[in-house]
């Protein structure tokens, strides 16, 4: 039951807006947490055969990042199957469905051959702690999982295209919802699916007049911001903080509603697990395989433009670019 409500509390479209949405101190995890406990789900619990703990439902459905409280080792193994940062099934889900529904193969490995292998074992390095560990057979399997989720992230999940969509449907729902945030309460965020805003969409564009059709054209007619600057390490080498900069000049050049600016950087972790040899030692992952101490992290930073002046932005750009990136020299 943990895991079939593990995501329960996503919002349309997923994590497209959700930092920016949602009050203060919420996130689809602590939503998802309200639903397990809602008075409608509880009577699901109380009605099975035995009744089942919504608490305890909770726990393992969100783990110890997001429930703050003292895990059993089982409960901790429990959640890890879960939401582990390595084999967590909800990681193996999201690579395997997101690569088949996007068309590419990235995000494809052998999953079952990782499954087969997958055991519990003491954490090491002097901890008897029990985690998620691997029979040494699937290490391979594992260095799959890593750099699939490395390629997923690199071409898919940072593809300009796509993050620029975000950021656009961010701007048309923090316009378009009651108060410019999500809301919270369990009927009313029930209510709102990605149909409810695909339709909001829809009338918004239909309507010129419409204080969010701005916002709306810019999806539904695919009159998204172009790709203006990207990080390089050349830039980075110059300026550490280049892509930002670059971002403030062309807000004071072209305008703040102009220009947007997106950075991330991929969440790191998985790589160190133990492993079992075949004589029964436990050794630890990175010992076993410089594969993965080698998978990168993934970070960007983009700055978009209205496409309507894109070609004078990258003009303005190549001229003013030394300017911009280089350190002003502190005055005596």
């Amino acid at each position: 039951m943990a895991a079939l409500c593990h995501d329960l509390g996503h919002l349309p479209f997923s994590h497209g807006a959700e930092k920016q949405l949602l009050p203060e101190g919420w996130n689809h995890e602590r939503i998802t947490g309200e639903l397990i406990r809602s008075d409608e789900m509880q009577e699901i619990w109380n009605n099975m055969e035995p009744p089942l703990n919504a608490a305890l439902i909770e726990k393992i459905a969100l783990g110890p990042k997001e429930i703050k409280k003292d895990f059993s080792d089982w409960e901790a193994i429990l959640a890890e199957i879960i939401v582990g940062d390595t084999f967590g099934a909800d990681r193996i889900d999201y690579l395997l469905r997101d690569s088949l529904h996007a068309g590419v193969s990235y995000g494809k490995f052998d999953h079952y051959r990782l499954i087969d292998t997958l055991c519990i074992l003491p954490k090491g390095n002097d901890s008897a702690e029990p985690t998620l560990g691997l029979d040494i057979g699937g290490i391979q399997s594992a260095e799959a999982l890593l750099w699939a989720r490395y390629f997923m992230y690199s071409q898919v999940y940072f593809h300009p295209v796509r993050r620029i969509y975000d950021i656009h449907l961010a701007d048309f729902l923090e316009h378009w919802l009651d108060g410019g945030k999500f809301p919270t309460g369990v009927e009313a965020n029930l209510a709102l699916t990605d149909s409810e805003v695909i339709v909001g969409l829809r009338k918004a564009v239909l309507d010129k007049a419409s204080p969010v059709y701005p916002y709306a054209e810019r999806i539904i007619m695919r009159k998204h911001f172009k790709l203006f600057y990207e990080r390089n390490p050349e830039d980075l080498k110059t300026n550490p903080g280049a892509p930002e900069a670059v971002y403030k000049a062309a807000c004071e050049e072209f305008g703040a509603d102009r220009v947007r600016y997106d950075t991330y950087t991929q969440k790191g972790g998985g790589q160190l697990f133990p492993v079992r040899a075949k004589d029964n030692s436990i050794l630890q992952s990175v010992a076993l395989s410089d594969t993965l101490e080698k998978v990168p992290i993934v970070a960007t930073d983009f700055v978009f433009v209205d496409n309507s002046f894109l070609e004078k932005a990258l003009k303005w750009l190549v001229d003013k670019r030394r300017a911009i990136l280089e350190p002003q020299m502190e005055i005596e």
